[in-house]
């Protein structure tokens, strides 16, 4: 059966809600600097974060709590949470170099949620929500460099775990089953998608036509620059040779780069992939 011709009006309506969603996000980065800024005017900007980040943790537990005593959640459910907030608290100690940037928490949780219900299975969800927190984050870089030294693969680590949260509040409302015959034309377009990303990869490491880090001295900050007669796209301009940097308010954070990216990558697949087979054994119990 085609799968357009098995959409219906929720399938297209979901399809509309998450491109436009995910289209207001990422072109949406500067507004949300502007708005901050204004915020922060005249402020002391470590006690908006310190205020922001707790007033998110504090409101994120108590939804998760809240959820769970309406649900009945089980024990599984409340050791998914306490693990999914492990990750949480140690990624934002390790990555995040203003308290801000825990918004990509509640980004791509808003999108997971919405994409498990368009697709089946936590490992497909996840991996499609991967998909576009990759491409936000190179399109940030490529069209504004000038607010970072680095494609961030920090932002999409955490743009990764608000996806697995918003995922795992899915299975814990049961929220609305995917159209089954829409499973396997997401799954092609998923695995397209990713051997186009791993076959420009190769090929650019290879080629010489991608590089891990360029000195900034003498040359302009741009993500692309000029080797000889090869045009470069360049990865990074921040010397990684130590594992923390130090931001101007004292934080330490580490910067990823992309062998680390896609080990954690990899690392939260199976995570996932174990939570979903955990779920599975639970349900199957009663």
């Amino acid at each position: 059966m085609n799968p357009f011709k098995s959409m219906t009006v929720r399938d297209s309506s979901y399809l509309i809600l998450i491109v436009a969603y995910t289209f207001l996000f990422v072109v949406g980065h500067e507004l949300v600097s502007q708005i901050y800024g204004k915020l922060i005017f005249g402020l002391d900007r470590k006690s908006v974060e310190f205020v922001l980040a707790w007033g998110s943790l504090l409101s994120g537990g108590g939804v998760f709590v809240w959820l769970l005593n309406r649900v009945g959640g089980s024990f599984f459910f409340w050791c998914e949470g306490v693990l999914l907030g492990a990750l949480l608290w140690v990624s934002t100690t390790m990555l995040i170099c203003t308290n801000v940037e825990c918004i990509h928490y509640l980004q791509y949780a808003i999108l997971g949620f919405f994409v498990r219900t368009l697709i089946a299975g936590d490992i497909l969800a996840l991996l499609a929500c991967n998909l576009v927190g990759m491409m936000d984050e190179f399109i940030q870089y490529v069209l504004n460099p000038h607010y970072t030294q680095y494609l961030d693969f920090n932002d999409m680590i955490l743009n990764m775990l608000g996806a697995l949260v918003g995922i795992s509040l899915w299975n814990l409302v049961r929220g609305r089953r995917s159209n089954p015959f829409l499973v396997a034309f997401w799954k092609k377009v998923i695995v397209v998608c990713y051997a186009l990303v791993i076959t420009v990869c190769i090929w650019g490491f290879v080629s010489g036509r991608v590089v891990s880090y360029w000195q900034s001295v003498e040359t302009p900050f741009t993500s692309i620059q000029q080797f000889g007669e090869t045009v470069v796209f360049v990865l990074s301009y921040v010397n990684t040779s130590s594992f923390y940097l130090t931001t101007s308010l004292g934080r330490k954070y580490h910067v990823m780069d992309i062998q680390e990216w896609a080990w954690v990558s990899l690392a939260l697949l199976g995570f996932a992939f174990g939570l979903s087979r955990c779920r599975k054994y639970v349900d199957a119990r009663g």
